[in-house]
């Protein structure tokens, strides 16, 4: 009986020790788990997607996911040393390198690390990527502007490559091909001169990278370029302007340049159009006002500035074959500088007064061939009157009109048309 007792009493302290056992085997494997979900387990090995090279001429790596990282650092290898240039999260699987050189040659790999009982774990370097050149991005430089502030030049701007050393601008037209002008540094505007005005041209710019033997770069890399270019038409001096805006006006045939060249003197030209297309058939010298062009006011002794008609011929002499109407001066007709009559063309015949103008006939030899024009055709009183294009006289200049020698004047006449201007600028 006492046997039996022992037995029981033994088997319930077996039991309970065993119960105490499976207590602690229970905390601890707990324990455990808790320490994993604070601190992860060690991560796997990145394996690499691809390293190619993006907008802004950089290198951009991408990996797939490892399981267990919190973290992945980025290395590159240039020149056979391996140095870590970048970190990021874990959510993110991609890293744009921003430090490449255009032309330099790179290799990349990838790990991941987490932090496991406060303490880094690294996971395996992913295999090294292949070997990989930083080329500029396959994207032509940006032309911002291109335009013309006088008729000989042209402004071209750009926006910058951030990892460009220089740039080459190219210019080409509507009949040649891409021609190089100009390679310049860093800069983000070029001026290209000595252009034809009124002409179209096309620009396009490269960006260049030159060789750099203390980076491993053994040769000058270039961009690509936009093939069709950015057009602008160089702008026209107000000679070519004057021309290109009558072209097709169909009721001006014949234009008179008077380019003033300073004191009384200037260049007087005579273009005539066919078609659309003008022929300058007379050049020769002439005079303006004694005191220059930019009349203002009767007296000032200046030639008017601007572009005017000329209205009809005239001239003491007969008819020298002008195309247009031509008035044969005689002793009653006056050029009328009074009030009622002002700036116009009077028969004192048909208009009796005694008239304070210019008495037509008197003026030998400036009056034997002339053309009238339309200066202040609203006959506004003192603005200024007798304003004609005639032959020279003893003087090289003139009271406010425009004088040429009188075989040329007999050429103006016997060319122009109606609808004929004159135009009257500085050159």
């Amino acid at each position: 009986m006492k046997r039996k007792l022992k037995m029981v009493f033994w088997g319930l302290c077996m039991a309970m020790l065993l119960a105490g056992n499976i207590s602690v085997c229970q905390a601890a494997a707990a324990q455990t788990t808790s320490k994993d979900q604070a601190g992860g387990e060690k991560p796997g090995r990145v394996s690499l997607k691809s390293v190619s090279v993006v907008s802004g001429d950089n290198m951009r790596i991408t990996w797939n996911p490892v399981s267990g990282a919190q973290r992945y650092q980025i290395y590159r290898k240039q020149s056979g040393t391996w140095k870590k240039i970048g970190t990021c999260k874990s959510t993110k699987l991609s890293y744009t390198d921003k430090t490449t050189l255009v032309g330099a040659k790179y290799q990349y790999r990838v790990r991941a690390y987490a932090k496991i009982g406060g303490k880094a774990v690294y996971g395996t370097f992913s295999k090294a990527s292949a070997v990989v050149t930083q080329n500029f991005y396959g994207k032509p430089v940006s032309i911002s502007s291109v335009k013309s502030s006088d008729p000989k030049t042209m402004e071209i701007k750009w926006k910058a490559r951030a990892k460009a050393t220089g740039y080459v601008i190219y210019r080409r037209t509507e009949d040649t091909a891409w021609k190089k002008i100009k390679t310049v540094k860093k800069v983000t505007s070029y001026t290209d001169k000595n252009l034809v005005g009124g002409t179209a041209y096309y620009y396009t710019v490269r960006a260049l990278s030159k060789a750099n033997a203390k980076a491993g770069i053994t040769k000058t890399l270039y961009s690509i370029y936009n093939k069709n270019g950015v057009k602008a038409v160089a702008m026209r001096d107000k000679w070519e302007q004057l021309l290109y805006d009558y072209s097709n006006d169909g009721e001006t045939n014949q234009l008179v340049f008077v380019k003033y060249t300073g004191g009384s003197s200037a260049k007087v030209e005579m273009y005539q159009k066919s078609r659309t297309d003008w022929t300058c058939i007379l050049a020769c010298d002439g005079y303006v006002g004694a005191n220059g062009i930019g009349k203002q006011i009767e007296g000032d002794r200046k030639t008017p500035t601007g572009t005017f008609n000329l209205t009809s011929a005239f001239g003491i002499k007969k008819n020298p074959g002008a195309k247009m109407s031509y008035v044969r001066v005689n002793k009653y007709l006056y050029w009328c500088g009074d009030a009622q009559y002002y700036n116009r063309l009077v028969d004192v015949r048909e208009k009796p007064h005694v008239c304070s103008g210019e008495h037509l006939i008197d003026y030998v030899p400036h009056y034997y061939y002339g053309m009238f024009l339309d200066y202040n055709k609203d006959c506004v009183y003192k603005k200024g009157s007798a304003i004609f294009l005639h032959c020279t006289g003893s003087n090289p200049y003139t009271g406010g009109c425009i004088a040429v020698s009188q075989d040329n004047m007999i050429k103006i006449i016997q060319n122009a048309e109606p609808g004929a201007k004159i135009c009257i600028y500085s050159m």
